[in-house]
């Protein structure tokens, strides 16, 4: 019979049935995407929560001890007559014409601004605030060990991606880019190796002349000197040094600027400011870190320190600098850094249950803000900090002496309101301290705890605070804290030490995940993987083996977009459809989640932290990682300028590195998004020698010390209908 005789429909009868069973499976179809779209949008199924190990609880919800009533400071006498001898004397100064002339701001106004690398929301800073700073400080040079040469370690692109930004932002905004030059080292400063520079003129002739290539080379305009804790000899060298930097930079376009200690009484100011551009006089660390606690900048040590700047400084080269940061006092031993942030958190969460103004004092003679807590071990703690007041006061004294120009350390730990100040110096106009009143932080992020597991504790909460004003002087000669501000504030935990969790991205994808889970099998270790909703779909086979092989399964997205450009109700749609793939497979929900396009080992934006925001409601845990390979870099470029295929030995030697570098726990590799044959190479290579040297290989449960069951509960069973129709609607897409 042929295959024509078969078909043939002479009465039509056939093809009128296929075209009502057509219908009724298209219409089926139809009413099961659109009752399956609706439940994602509707009727989420949220990862249930499970119980969690009592160290692990801890960590969430920290119990902080009740400070016992604090005891009265023995300063009463001060309240009333200290303050006004103060402002009597500012107002004298006023009166008798000691005030100078004041100096035109115009082409040679400075507004500047340090930016340290280790400070996480420097960045942030710089963004929010670049329209209104002329000048950028960033601490980005260090001298050598043996002093005769620069270590570039903390400029380095390679390992601060960031740095990059930071100079495409000061050009767009047409800042001059003056690096910083110190002898710190681990943000102490090293007096030795200033000493082996400065004993030798050629060394410096050397540097001058190796730093002058390298500030040409990247269009930046000058350097900022900053040696510190020199010995009296030392010290006596730096202007000659200053000038040897001078003589070789200046046929070059390029400047020299230096920074002054105002407490090192053996310096030279007016030798020092000889050679300079311009010289940055200290306006703060009266009290330093390794002093005994004390106000950070009094009011009336500054106006000594101002005293002496505007006799021995040039006014076409004096800038005065501006702290804005504090300092947390134990009863025995050196301070703690801190932001003002983290000042004012701390202040609150030691204090609880306490009305701000009862806690945060405004000394009457010093006028700088302190209080004092008992932390857990039952240590008392003293806290100076300065604040947008603080700032404030001090431009009214600099104004009054003609001082115009300005510089703040450090962006990303001051007080934001601070830059309603520097914004009007930038105008050439006489700040307002109303806008001290409210507090907020726009682009800052704060982190409790240690680890990589993150969790949305705070959200940012506006801050308020009432201010008295002296109408004589404008000094402000109180504040009082009615509303503590608050950033995001996001919890790590799951640091554990000799610990490492791999992770897994952007699968399944066959072969790779395969091959990977081979090498896995074979070293007999457990790995977590964050999966994408839509290659789950394709794969649920890997899916269903990752889970019998004993790894952890965790949320990547349904279709790996940057959640930071997306909406919050498609971020919502992009997790929920992922979960729901998850549990039509697996019969197991997750609580674990990585955001895609991950650049940071974790978020310092506020448009960073949304994803973490939306999944934290969703009852997820974020997984960042610390320890970044980036196994995905299939080439790299070689010592002559050429490039050459990275092989899976040079990924295993990246691995390495960053474990013995990072302080981290969690290694990210990828098994999709490309040929990872090479990854699936490494694992037996690095592995093994890491276990060699005494690392545990752990999942992201056992960093949280809690078990796989727990971090991937199973379905509730009432949730089971709507699951088994997922899983018939993921099977007919």
């Amino acid at each position: 019979m042929s295959e024509r005789t078969v078909f043939h429909d002479p009465s039509g009868q056939r093809r009128r049935w296929m075209l009502r069973l057509a219908a009724v499976v298209g219409g089926g179809a139809i009413v099961v995407s659109a009752v399956f779209v609706l439940s994602l949008v509707f009727l989420p199924v949220f990862p249930s929560t499970p119980q969690v190990s009592e160290s692990v609880r801890r960590a969430f919800t920290p119990e902080l001890p009740k400070l016992a009533a604090r005891e009265q400071r023995m300063r009463h006498f001060l309240l009333g007559r200290a303050r006004q001898a103060l402002l009597h004397r500012i107002a004298a100064d006023e009166h008798t014409g000691q005030a100078r002339a004041p100096v035109t701001v115009g082409s040679s106004g400075i507004v500047a601004a340090f930016y340290a690398t280790w400070q996480e929301t420097g960045l942030h800073s710089l963004r929010a605030n670049a329209g209104s700073i002329t000048h950028l400080l960033p601490v980005w040079l260090t001298l050598s060990g043996d002093g005769t040469s620069l270590d570039f370690r903390d400029w380095d692109p390679a390992l601060t991606p960031h740095n990059l930004e930071v100079v495409s932002l000061a050009r767009q905004h047409h800042m001059a880019i003056w690096p910083v030059l110190s002898n710190a080292q681990k943000k102490l400063f090293d007096p030795e190796r200033a000493h082996r520079l400065l004993s030798s003129p050629l060394a410096q002739l050397a540097l001058a002349a190796s730093l002058r290539d390298w500030l040409r080379d990247r269009r930046f305009q000058g350097v900022n000197l900053d040696f510190e804790n020199l010995s009296a000899p030392d010290n006596a060298l730096v202007p000659a040094f200053l000038a040897r930097l001078r003589d070789v930079l200046a046929p070059a376009g390029l400047g020299v600027s230096c920074d002054i200690q105002s407490t090192d009484e053996t310096l030279d100011w007016r030798a020092l400011a000889s050679p300079c551009d311009f010289v940055v006089i200290e306006g703060y660390d009266e009290h330093a870190m390794l002093d005994t606690p004390g106000p950070i900048s009094s009011m009336d040590w500054y106006r000594d320190v101002l005293d002496r700047a505007v006799k021995k400084v040039p006014p076409a080269k004096l800038v005065i600098g501006l702290g804005n940061y504090a300092y947390d006092w134990p009863s025995r031993g050196d301070a703690e850094s801190m932001t003002y942030l983290e000042a004012v958190l701390r202040a609150r969460d030691r204090r609880p249950g306490e009305a701000p103004d009862s806690v945060v004092n405004f000394d009457p003679a010093a006028l700088n803000p302190t209080y004092n807590y008992r932390d857990d071990a039952g240590k008392d703690h003293e806290v100076w900090l300065l604040d947008g007041v603080t700032a404030g006061n001090q431009l009214r004294l600099a104004r009054a002496q003609g001082v115009r120009r300005f510089a703040l350390w450090v962006l990303g730990s001051e007080d934001p309101s601070v830059w309603s100040l520097l914004s009007a110096a930038h105008r050439d106009t006489l700040p307002s301290l109303e806008g001290l009143k409210t507090i907020e932080f726009p682009y800052d992020v704060e982190f409790l705890g240690d680890g990589e597991v993150l969790s949305v504790a705070e959200h940012p909460k506006t801050g308020h605070r009432e201010l008295d004003v002296d109408p004589a002087t404008g000094i402000c000669t109180d504040e009082r804290y009615i509303d503590y501000p608050t950033s995001f504030v996001l919890r790590r935990t799951g640091f554990q030490p000799h610990e490492l969790a791999i992770t897994f991205d952007d699968g399944p994808y066959d072969p790779w995940t395969d091959m990977i889970l081979d090498s896995l099998h074979v070293l007999g270790v457990r790995a977590t993987f964050f999966v994408i909703g839509q290659n789950a779909d394709r794969e649920p086979d890997l899916i269903q083996r990752m889970w019998e092989d004993g790894h952890e399964i965790g949320n990547h997205t349904f279709t790996h977009p940057n959640l930071g450009e997306c909406s919050p109700a498609r971020t919502r749609l992009e997790l929920v459809a992922t979960q729901r793939s998850i549990e039509a497979i697996l019969g197991r929900s997750t609580r674990l989640f990585r955001p895609p396009y991950n650049a940071d080992a974790e978020p310092t934006s506020a448009e960073e932290v949304r994803p973490i925001e939306i999944a934290s409601d969703l009852g997820y845990l974020s997984v960042g990682e610390y320890l970044d390979p980036q196994d995905w870099e299939l080439r790299e470029e070689t010592p002559d300028g050429h490039t050459r295929a990275r092989t899976a030995a040079d990924i295993a030697q990246s691995v390495m590195e960053e474990v013995h570098s990072g302080h981290g726990n969690t290694i990210l590799l990828h098994d999709g998004g490309g040929d990872r044959s090479r990854t699936a190479a490494a694992l037996r290579m690095f592995v093994t020698k890491l276990q060699a040297e005494g690392w545990r290989f752990v999942t992201i449960s056992q960093l949280l010390q809690t078990t796989r069951v727990q971090v991937m509960p199973a379905v509730n069973p009432h949730d089971e209908i709507l699951i088994g129709g997922d899983r018939i609607a993921f099977n007919t897409l």
